[in-house]
């Protein structure tokens, strides 16, 4: 019983020996090793996952390289018509000719944004409405681009949107790179001024309004000669306020009087050798800045002849404001007396407060900010200074809406106000169809040279755009466009380099994927190897043995057999 039961488990071993020299497998059923068959199982099926994945990516990586070769195409024609303007510009030439190679290079660029197609998907030319207003299940394309992992663990698929709006050549609705850009925010509700002298074909400086200082001026009329006994006096009145002015409310200050005296020794402190004569203009302004200590009021004036003969000579006095407890400006001259002949132009006058710009206007127009547009802008008042800027986030939240669009001047108070409502003091209104910047006058009673709004420095991040196709350019027809054409042309080019080196590096991202990927499916293929595969080599040694071993078993059952038969026969003797 024993060399059966021996005999048994080698003929066992042979059989499972046999399995593993016919497939190869040292684990191929979860009998043979349950731990290592279940992992060999998983990898496998990542293993078949992979392949999938691979497949996806050359999907994606073919669309991105059809793109990328039209895009790269289009880069030559552009570079052509680049060319083709410079020798326009030649007032010799024959542009009617060089128009006609224009025209067939935008033909040739048509062909190729048409034929940049793969498995029906075209990139570089498109059918989307508003493109830059579109939702992103419509403007952006999601392509297959790498690996990932799932929440289970299994690999899966991370995609990569495509910004059709930045690569689109042409769009039926408008927008592409070779099209004109409709995203202009024109003069952005009256913050800026159409200009023909700029790229942008607007001001980069808006409307303001600067105070002026409260002057008077007298016209110097002839020398003024003072004898020992001669003086001459009056009172300069500077820091009152207007009590005229309908945005100032009482008490109004009724500023400060300065009196002014002149005699002999004064002249002959300050003009030592004139004799008591005060000749020209300047001689009059120093000695009446000698007379009023600590320069409360500026005393200019001015002595210029000009080529035609015409002589400009006057004294003037201005309120510097000064003084402290009063923001007013006021400049008038009053009980003027003189024991002199003459008195250089000097005289009695009526008061003056200058120019107080506590209101800018605006010309309202409607506008739209589009997505990625910011619109920036610095606003100066009353001698402070902020920058802001309005994006499209902005306008709707101050508007509660979702397309951007400013239609009256009611909405611009509102956006405006949204992001300039801790600026001191100002208020934000409608005037009829426009609006206006207000300084409350009741909070800031600043007057005269402490005034004035502007706004300046106003940028929008896109500009300048498009605002012809490249399918306009018409050199023949348009020759005084020529200039206008290479900027237009030169930034189209600069978009198109642009949009091809992003495409380039979308392809080279899915391009290292799928070399990982190759490498990761061999990798994950010889570690299942080392889980399940049989040496073949030792296997067969094995099975050689296993079956020496078997005959042997086989013999000593059969001898084993036999003695028991003879042992049989002597007892029946």
């Amino acid at each position: 019983m024993t060399g059966l039961r021996a005999l048994v488990a080698t003929h066992d071993l042979i059989e499972t020996t046999h399995s593993r020299v016919s497939t190869g497998l040292r684990v191929s059923a979860a009998k043979d090793s349950a731990a290592y068959w279940s992992i060999a199982s998983k990898m496998r099926s990542d293993v078949t996952s992979l392949a999938a994945v691979q497949d996806a990516l050359g999907i994606g990586s073919a669309l991105i390289a059809t793109a990328y070769a039209g895009m790269a195409a289009a880069e030559e024609v552009v570079s052509r018509i680049k060319s083709l303007l410079v020798s326009a510009k030649d007032p010799n030439v024959d542009r009617a000719k060089i128009q006609s190679e224009i025209g067939q290079a935008q033909s040739g660029l048509i062909s190729i944004a048409k034929s940049a197609s793969f498995a029906g998907v075209n990139w570089l030319e498109t059918g989307i409405e508003n493109m830059h207003e579109a939702e992103d299940e419509f403007r952006v394309s999601s392509i297959p681009a790498s690996i990932s992992r799932g929440a289970d663990g299994r690999p899966d698929l991370a995609m990569l949107g495509v910004d059709i709006s930045t690569v689109s050549l042409f769009n039926s609705d408008g927008g592409g790179i070779l099209q004109a850009d409709k995203r202009s925010p024109k003069t952005i509700g009256g913050l800026r001024y159409v200009s023909s002298s700029t790229e942008t074909g607007y001001t980069v400086n808006g409307p303001n309004r600067y105070g002026w200082p409260a002057q008077q001026t007298f016209g110097f009329d002839g020398s003024v000669t003072f004898g020992a006994g001669d003086t001459m006096s009056f009172t300069v009145t500077v820091g009152a306020e207007n009590a005229s002015d309908p945005d100032l409310p009482p008490p109004y200050s009724a500023g400060y009087d300065i009196d002014v005296f002149i005699d002999r020794s004064l002249v002959d402190s300050v003009l030592p050798t004139a004799n008591g004569t005060i000749s020209t203009p300047q001689e009059l302004a120093q000695v009446i800045r000698a007379s009023i200590p600590g320069d409360p009021v500026s005393v200019g004036y001015r002595d210029y002849t000009y080529s035609s003969g015409y002589e400009e000579k006057y004294v003037s006095f201005t309120d510097p404001q000064l003084w402290s407890g009063s923001e007013g400006a006021s400049m008038a001259v009053s009980n003027f007396t003189t024991t002199t002949s003459t008195t250089g132009g000097l005289a009695n006058s009526s008061m003056s407060y200058g120019v107080t710009a506590s209101h800018l206007s605006l010309s309202f127009e409607p506008f739209r900010v589009h997505p990625g547009v910011v619109v920036g802008f610095e606003f100066s008042a009353y001698g402070q200074t902020r920058t802001y800027a309005i994006t499209r986030d902005v306008v709707e939240r101050a508007l509660g809406t979702d397309d951007g669009i400013v239609h009256t001047s009611e909405d611009m108070v509102k956006v405006l106000q949204s992001i300039m409502g801790s600026f001191p003091n100002l208020i934000i209104e409608t005037v009829g169809s426009g609006l206006q910047f207000a300084i409350d006058r009741s909070a800031d009673r600043n007057s005269a040279w402490g005034t004035g709004i502007s706004v300046s420095s106003v940028d929008v991040n896109i500009e300048p755009l498009n605002d012809i196709g490249i399918l306009d350019v018409d050199v023949a027809i348009n020759p005084d466009m020529i200039d206008r054409y290479q900027q237009i042309v030169d930034k189209m080019h600069e978009q198109i380099i642009t949009a091809a080196s992003n495409l380039g590096a979308a392809s080279n991202r899915i391009d290292m994927q799928k070399t990982f990927i190759d490498s990761l499916s061999t990798t994950m293929n010889r570690g299942i190897g080392h889980l399940i595969d049989a040496n073949l080599e030792e296997e067969a040694t094995r099975m050689k043995a296993l079956q020496t071993q078997e005959m042997l078993g086989i013999q000593a059952l059969s001898i084993s057999n036999a003695s028991g038969e003879m042992i049989a026969q002597l007892f029946k003797l």
